[in-house]
Parts: structure tokens; C-alpha cells; sequence
């Protein structure tokens, strides 16, 4: 882990942070006596929140338009 006393310059923060993505290596920061730990945050991805769905039907939009229906929406049989 690297420990950066004094940051000059935006231009030098930018740097730091853009090293810290690219290693993944946490870099402090020394400022007025207090450290600062500059990390990459290991947030799940956002599609492990999606909830299965096994009721939905996946297939060609054109194999479904043509399908025979033999009962309605209450069970009744069609005519």
C-alpha cells in the first residue's frame, strides 16, 4: 500500500485515484496528520439484484402470435 504525504494539484489527485482503479491497490493519504484510505469499492453488479421470473415465456414473438388457444383466460374451452 502506498502513502502519498501531499497532494499538490488536482492533476496529482487525479493520478492517484486513477492508479488506485487501475491496481486495485488502496493508496493513503496523509493530510493534516490524518489518514485517508482511497479504495475501490466491490459493489455487486447490479443484475445479481434481478428476481427470477419462471412464469415468463421466452420465445420468438412470431411462434406465439400463431399459437392455438384451447381455453380462455376463466378455463372455459373456446368454441
Amino acid at each position: 500500500m502506498e502513502i502519498v504525504t501531499t497532494i499538490q494539484s488536482l492533476d496529482d489527485l487525479e493520478r492517484v485515484l486513477d492508479r488506485v482503479i487501475a491496481t486495485a491497490e488502496p493508496v493513503v493519504i496523509v493530510h493534516r496528520g490524518q489518514r485517508l484510505r482511497i479504495v475501490v469499492d466491490d459493489r455487486p453488479s447490479r443484475l445479481t439484484k434481478l428476481v427470477r421470473r419462471d412464469d415468463v415465456v421466452v420465445a420468438d414473438p412470431e411462434a406465439l402470435v400463431h399459437l392455438e388457444w384451447v381455453r380462455s383466460i376463466d378455463g372455459s374451452e373456446n368454441p
